[in-house]
């Protein structure tokens, strides 16, 4: 141990030498038997082992369990003889540790290990935890809580029968922790370390109940009858004395003692963590299984008796909190924002919603309408840090803990199920307010409270824009509050106007000049030396440039307008902002052609600064980032779509999109780096590679060089993404076919093997390969045999050995070879036959033993499923390929069988002829009198006047009936189960099922029906002795089809009309 704690020292050695050789030897410790244990006693060694080299032990060792102690990890995995002692051992240093740092990894690591090993390798541990939860010892009754807390973590998403553990942990361990809480609060335990207990004890709670009411719940509510929540009545119970229970001040001399006094500690305090604790639990079983309407059937009893009996005894605590702040006193921001959500499911039960009813007013004056209003915090991180300011108004993930969202969302809440009884009475509260403001003087104004009440009406939006009784006051509303403060002396309240027309741009104006206003400030708000504020106008222009007749206002500008979009761009990654430029591109769609290369430049530099700034800051910053370098992608996307779709000639287009090419291909190049740190930024990066490569007539030689960076993805880290490489990867070979077969890599492989080489990484895995990913590489091999006809002969025999392969691998549990693979895999075989049919032959007949019978027999079996129109259109070309060979090159076994392949091919023809003759009918005016369904010229009924939607709402004692709710929750419930179908991976088609024929070739635009004569007329001119009395031979029905399909081949009209038709898909290819 003391060589072992020298080398931990030396990890924290000024010198890089002595620190790089300790790293290294620290890399060995998992290969030397003995040395986790080593490990785990320098932890326990507190007294003798400074604290540093304990850390660095028990992160040690945390990484040992992570990637050494069970598969799918294979390198120096822990002797399974080690493994016991180690799990004792440590159980057993956890157990004593109180340090903080060093428990947390020490619980990971028993996190890691009760992954694979509970229960069945460690029974032992439950009985051992509820051994010291008896023990009297607060230090172990906390440590071997946490224990229990890694293995519940572990088990809380597991359902069905996987859930049997975690059910065998809340029949014997939550009992016994239940009565450990009682005892705690009935003798009124004021200690830190009690809280710590309670609330450890809370988290294993959450883990039993997070995602489903464990069995013996469910089974007592019901016996209940509906009147008590079955086991989880006696947890309530000391929920709501812990709500009740008071926290003073430090001043006060009052227990529990020693609140800290900054807000910062006093969020880390037990005391107001176990609070917190109390209130997450009671929000999530309210929410998923508390309300009577929305609750699973088998939840129903649960829900009965917690919103009628437990929901109205707990709303006296959680009003009491929420009161806290109005009062001066403190309480913690997540504690508002868990009990403001108990709030907004309290409003949709009429039980509780009886009991809130003469509160209301105090709820949204005294508790929402405050937590709308800037606080001291708010103002001088938007003086002191603008960029802070704006990052955190946009993140999504601080806004889910955030007292401020939960106080729109109920609001919004309150609005939408009990508007009648509320809506007036706040609108007024929110009048006289402003009016209050209007008639005070400069310096005694209440500057906050009006950009409070601008933000309370904001936030309102949709419900006065939908009700008669306020829409036609929106407009000298706006006009008069908050137009006027566009020209405030304080930047946050110039801000709150500008994020204000984002919400009423689109109300019915009587005053067009009105609008022009707006504009006007908006435009200038996008200079305003605010950074806030220029975010603001920016994200609100996109939605005042959608009103009619605000082109006109727009156009002379455009240009001044997107430079400040980029100038802004270039200060910061707010991805609502390149969402609102975005919005500008489309709507002015033949207007930004002119600027569309400046502008393809000027995303391509911001997406690249966004992309390639991520991971130098926090979590939350890449987070921004990443959206925001997405939104960049999607907006090249409509540039780029409205220079292809724009009136300009090909010749124009054709010369902007070579002129975007430069910028473009450095975004491509970044996105594809090697280390597959952009894989978000992947699918848009090939969708927009699609789109450059689809509209040119050539694709340019600088795209089709990406093709070794693309299979680079695809092999590494890539795999899923084959789908969207696909067109791409078509468009280098067809549209420019000759640069494509000139290219090699580096080490000399032809691009045309490359592609090779990505399918067969599929065929090849036939265990680990999904139905829908062979279809794909099926798709990726027709790519090369359809577009390069004649100039990969030397890539034949390999694309056969694969396909040929896969088709032989039988199906089983973990391989699915369904109809549709094989449709797939054979319409390979007969590109390849299409390609070259001798050179297919060579192949076949010299395999050992050949496969030419082997291979018809399962095809013919199979051809009589062939359903969809690509399938049937290639198969005939391929057997049509074989019928024009010489007869005396064919082997023998296909001249035995000649009568067969006609037949089939016949068959098919004579299908194909069927679905184009039905859909000649389909489309025949004659034969539609009614016209199209958009063809009336009138509606059905004019549009139904404006309910008086201000009656709306449910009684006061009434459960609100929510339609809208009750599809989320059901699309919950079933996200839920696709989730675990998925992560278990079970029928993993059905989850992400692909359309096997959404692909295009140029073998589709050949007429089957010509190739069909062509190879049976030539059959019978080459070899009449041969084909004369197999003809003959043939069943009647077949014979008359054949007939009759040479007959509708010669026909001059056929001609005319596959012309026309493709003429016309020629010019809508042009409109699209």
């Amino acid at each position: 141990p003391q060589q072992l704690c020298n080398v931990l020292m030396h990890t924290f050695s000024p010198d890089a030498t002595q620190r790089a050789q300790a790293e290294a030897a620290i890399k060995t410790l998992p290969s030397i038997p003995g040395a986790p244990a080593a490990l785990l006693q320098v932890v326990g060694a507190a007294d003798q082992v400074q604290k540093e080299v304990r850390l660095a032990a028990a992160i040690s060792f945390k990484n040992i369990t992570k990637k050494h102690w069970a598969p799918p990890h294979t390198v120096d995995l822990v002797q399974e003889t080690e493994k016991p002692a180690l799990r004792e051992l440590v159980f057993q240093v956890m157990l004593v540790e109180s340090d903080s740092p060093i428990r947390k990894m020490l619980a990971e690591a028993v996190n890691q290990i009760a992954r694979t090993d509970y229960p069945a390798q460690w029974p032992q541990l439950l009985p051992e935890v509820l051994s010291h939860v008896h023990s009297g010892e607060p230090l172990r009754i906390h440590n071997s809580l946490l224990a229990l807390r890694q293995v519940t973590k572990r088990l809380e998403y597991k359902r069905g029968d996987d859930r049997a553990p975690l059910e065998m942990i809340v029949n014997t361990a939550l009992p016994i922790m239940l009565q450990l809480m009682k005892q705690l609060l009935e003798s009124n335990n004021n200690t830190l370390e009690a809280a710590m207990i309670m609330k450890m004890a809370l988290k294993i709670l959450w883990s039993c109940t997070q995602f489903s009411l464990p069995t013996s719940t469910v089974a007592g509510a019901a016996a209940e009858g509906g009147q008590g929540c079955g086991a989880l009545t006696g947890w309530l119970e000391v929920i709501l004395v812990i709500l009740r229970k008071e926290l003073p001040e430090a001043s006060e001399g009052k227990e529990p003692l020693g609140q800290p006094t900054t807000v910062e500690e006093r969020n880390a305090w037990p005391w107001w963590k176990l609070k917190k604790w109390s209130l997450q639990l009671l929000v999530r079983w309210f929410h998923r299984y508390g309300m009577p309407k929305y609750a699973a059937d088998e939840d129903k009893p649960f829900a009965e008796a917690f919103s009628k009996v437990w929901a109205p005894a707990l709303l006296e605590p959680i009003m009491t909190m929420l009161a806290l702040r109005s009062q001066g006193r403190f309480c913690t921001d997540r504690c508002v924002q868990l009990s403001l959500t108990f709030m907004e499911s309290s409003i949709q039960i009429g039980s509780t919603y009886k009991l809130l009813k003469p509160h209301m007013h105090f709820v949204m004056a005294n508790v929402v309408f405050p937590l709308l209003c800037l606080t001291d915090d708010d103002l001088e991180l938007f003086d002191t840090d603008p960029h802070e300011f704006v990052r955190k108004g946009s993140d999504f993930m601080e806004e889910f803990n955030d007292p401020v969202m939960a106080a729109k969302n109920l609001l919004e809440g309150i609005m939408k199920h009990r508007k009648k009884d509320n809506l007036p009475a706040f609108l007024d509260f929110l009048t006289n307010e402003l009016n209050k403001y209007l008639a005070t003087d400069d310096a005694s104004k209440d500057y906050r409270t009006k950009d409070g009440c601008m933000h309370a009406i904001g936030c309102l939006n949709e419900i006065l824009k939908e009700s008669k009784k306020y829409k036609s006051q929106l407009e000298p509303l706006l006009m008069g509050h908050f137009v006027p403060e566009f020209t405030s002396q304080h930047g946050f309240l110039r801000a709150r106007a500008a994020w204000s027309i984002q919400w009423f741009a689109d109300i019915q104006f009587t005053n067009f000049e009105h609008v022009t206003m707006l504009v006007q400030h908006m435009m200038q708000a996008l200079r305003d030396p605010c950074l806030p504020v220029q975010i603001e106008a920016a994200n609100g222009l996109g939605a005042l440039i959608n009103v009619d007749g605000t082109e006109a206002c727009f156009l002379p500008v455009l240009p001044e307008l997107l430079n400040e979009y980029f100038r802004i761009m270039s200060e910061i990654g707010a991805d609502n902002v390149i969402k609102a430029l975005d919005t500008i591109i489309e709507k002015f769609g033949e207007e930004i052609v002119p600027h569309a290369t400046l502008l393809v430049q000027k995303l391509c530099e911001s997406f690249i600064q966004y992309a390639t700034s991520q991971g130098n800051g926090e979590d939350e910053e890449d987070d921004e980032l990443s959206i925001a370098a997405d939104q960049c992608l999607d907006a090249i996307q409509t540039v780029i779509s409205a220079v292809c779709h724009g009136d300009g000639s090909k010749a124009a287009i054709a010369q902007m999109l070579t002129a975007m090419e430069p910028p473009l291909l450095q975004v491509l190049s970044v996105i594809l780096d090697q280390s597959g740190n952009y894989i978000e930024h992947l699918e848009n990066g090939l969708h927009i590679l699609e789109f450059v490569t689809y509209f040119p007539e050539q694709v340019s030689g600088g795209y089709i060089a990406l093709l070794p960076l693309i299979a680079h993805a695809f092999h590494d880290w890539a795999y899923d993404y084959l789908m969207n490489m696909l067109p791409v990867l078509d468009n280098f070979c067809s549209k420019n076919s000759d640069v494509f077969m000139a290219s090699t890599t580096q080490d000399g492989t032809p691009f045309a093997m490359v592609i090779v080489g990505m399918a067969e990484k599929i065929l090849n895995m036939p265990d680990r390969t999904s139905e829908p990913d062979v279809i794909t590489a099926s798709h990726l091999l027709m790519v090369l045999l359809h577009n390069l006809i004649g100039r990969i002969d030397a890539a034949i025999p390999r694309i056969l050995e694969l396909t040929l392969a896969r088709l032989q691998v039988p199906t089983s549990e973990h391989v699915k070879t369904g109809d549709q693979l094989k449709s797939a895999l054979l319409q390979v075989v007969a590109s390849a036959f299409y390609y070259n049919p001798a050179l297919t032959f060579q192949y076949l007949e010299s395999t050992n033993p050949p496969m030419t019978m082997t291979l018809f027999t399962g095809w013919f079996a199979e051809i009589d499923k062939f359903e969809s129109y690509n399938s049937q259109h290639i198969t005939v070309l391929g057997l049509a390929s074989i019928v024009k060979m010489d007869l005396n090159t064919l082997p023998p076994v296909v001249r035995e069988n000649m009568g067969m392949i006609v037949t089939k091919m016949v068959g098919l023809a004579k299908d194909l002829k069927e679905s184009e003759d039905e859909n000649d009918d389909e489309n025949d005016p004659d034969n539609n009198p009614f016209g199209g369904a958009g063809d009336s010229d009138e509606e059905d009924g004019d549009e139904e006047e404006d309910g008086d939607e201000d009656e709306e709402g449910e009684g006061s004692g009434e459960d609100v009936d929510d339609e809208e709710d009750l599809a989320y929750m059901q699309a919950i419930a079933k996200q839920a189960k696709e989730m675990h179908t998925f992560a278990n991976a079970e029928d993993y088609e059905n989850y992400h099922n692909r359309d096997a024929e959404d692909y295009e070739s140029p073998l589709l635009d050949t007429d089957y029906l010509m190739v069909f004569a062509e190879s049976l007329h030539g059959a019978l001119q080459r070899h009449p002795e041969f084909y004369t009395p197999m003809s003959a031979s043939l069943p009647a029905e077949v014979q008359a089809a054949s007939q009759a399909l040479l007959v509708a081949a010669a026909d001059p009209s056929r001609a005319e009309r596959l012309a026309e038709i493709a003429r016309l898909a020629a010019e809508e290819e042009d409109e699209d």
